[in-house]
């Protein structure tokens, strides 16, 4: 599960952007929609999310930059 990713210096993202999908104080009048971390670290996390903006507000680079870094470390778990 994708719990945090940071981008930067990546087609569009030039600054840091960070998708995030930690719960946040607000989201505890909601409990029973919160999944627990399965690691044990005690931290809620949101089970579902969407992206959402303006004609070319970086959307589908959000996705090509999780994607690139779902390849790139498949391809250096594969020379482990």
């Amino acid at each position: 599960m994708l719990v945090q990713v940071t981008i930067e210096n990546f087609l569009s993202f030039k600054e840091a952007t960070t998708f995030s999908m930690l719960g946040v104080n607000s989201d505890l009048n909601h409990v029973g929609h919160l999944a627990v971390d399965v690691a044990g670290q005690g931290k809620s996390l949101l089970p579902i999310a969407a992206i959402y903006g303006a004609n070319a507000a970086g959307k589908s680079n959000l996705i090509k930059a999780i994607d690139f870094a779902l390849v790139l470390i498949n391809y250096f778990l594969q020379k482990l």
